[in-house]
């Protein structure tokens, strides 16, 4: 493959508040569908492998954005720009169109490898390719991803009025969030969320012992089985075609310091395995805003080659629809019961080691999360076969 171009990488922390937080992934920029690399399964298998992160992104202009081009009309208000200019180095490729608002957007293919296996979906690696894109592509408004698993969603540029407090530059008309929307689960498994008895459950026993948790753990003696139950919930949907959990726990369950069997989890689902609850900020609408939940999680996939995840995009896109339109919804505060799902805001916090954050809100059928992304590296992928032959 000497002959081809040389393949554009970044690394990059998603969902980073802070230096040194966040879940890393690689991204790898291919010049068209059409790249012997990007149609060969085995070499986006190995380059993932070698960065070896939880995700690493192979991305490739989208074939509609020139038949786009090719077949645009010639009103203004649906006309394919002729340029997008890149911020170094411009770039004049004609792959972004402009929507009826006058909002440019290009189409990108996506796909998301474990060093293990291919991901159904995947939310840090998709905010950290949004990151990378807005800043080469800086007219850019909108990006379009399409996934042969997940199907099409996008992202969209924040303004600097639009940001979080303390992340956006008015002089420069930057934002250092980046802001994607991510598929509801099915309206058919969001009706089961929430309704999984951890008293009937035949997983029950087993999550317990894998996550290290005692009946009544922390709970006084005396109480009745109910009261001492740590886990409120148990309900199971699928991540691509595996069996995959959301547990939820009571607030007062040291989440962080369980010591959890991952084995054992992923003896139970071969998908995620999200742990997750509400933190006590919630339950008090005078500590934060009061349309805001506040919680905690921790993710496992052992069976799709991730042990602990830092922070996990797709699962909190789950965990949104859990917590804001399932039948769990029985278990939030009272105070943010019967209000307008789309009116509430989630602000999570993965308590891995790193650690990170995002804030998730329900859109039209989408979750959209917003998160800090850092850039790391970056370089050119270079074939090691032919550095054997020099």
């Amino acid at each position: 493959m000497s002959d081809l171009p040389p393949l554009p990488f970044h690394v990059l922390s998603a969902f980073a508040p802070e230096s040194g937080q966040g879940s890393q992934a690689a991204l790898v920029i291919y010049p068209s569908t059409t790249d012997p690399r990007w149609l060969d399964e085995d070499y986006l298998r190995k380059v993932s492998a070698d960065f070896n992160y939880t995700a690493t992104v192979h991305i490739a202009p989208n074939p509609a954005n020139a038949h786009a081009h090719a077949h645009a009309d010639d009103d203004d208000s649906v006309m394919v720009a002729a340029s997008v200019e890149r911020k170094k180095g411009g770039r004049d490729d004609g792959n972004s169109e402009r929507r009826g608002g006058g909002e440019r957007e290009m189409s990108w293919m996506i796909r998301w490898f474990t060093p293990k296996s291919e991901l159904a979906l995947c939310g840090h690696g998709t905010i950290s390719t949004s990151y990378i894109l807005f800043r080469q592509y800086p007219e850019l408004q909108i990006i379009q991803y399409e996934n042969p698993i997940a199907g099409k969603f996008q992202s969209r540029r924040l303004l600097p009025d639009g940001c979080s407090e303390g992340v956006g530059d008015s002089s420069s008309g930057t934002c250092k969030e980046v802001e994607i929307e991510l598929p509801n689960l099915s309206d058919e498994v969001i009706s089961t969320l929430g309704t999984g008895d951890p008293r009937t459950n035949p997983d029950a026993d087993a999550l317990r012992n894998a996550l290290g948790l005692g009946l009544g753990m922390g709970v006084g003696a005396g109480q009745e089985k109910d009261e001492q139950e740590d886990i409120l919930d148990i309900s199971e949907f699928k991540y691509g075609d595996k069996k995959s959990l959301i547990i939820l726990l009571k607030g007062h369950v040291g989440l962080k310091g369980l010591n959890v069997d991952i084995k054992a989890l992923g003896d139970i689902a071969s998908g995620q395995i999200i742990v997750t609850q509400m933190s006590a900020e919630s339950e008090e609408s005078q500590s934060i805003s009061e349309n805001t939940l506040v919680i905690r999680s921790r993710m496992f996939a052992p069976g799709i080659g991730i042990q602990e995840d830092v922070i996990t995009g797709s699962a909190h896109t789950y965990l949104t629809n859990y917590y804001l339109s399932s039948p769990a919804t029985r278990f939030l505060p009272e105070h943010l019961k019967g209000k307008d799902p789309k009116s509430l805001r989630i602000q999570a916090t993965q308590l891995s080691e790193r650690g990170g954050g995002m804030s998730c809100t329900l859109g039209q059928g989408v979750v959209k999360l917003r998160g800090r992304v850092r850039e790391f590296g970056r370089g050119v992928l270079v074939d090691d076969d032919d550095e054997d032959d020099d």
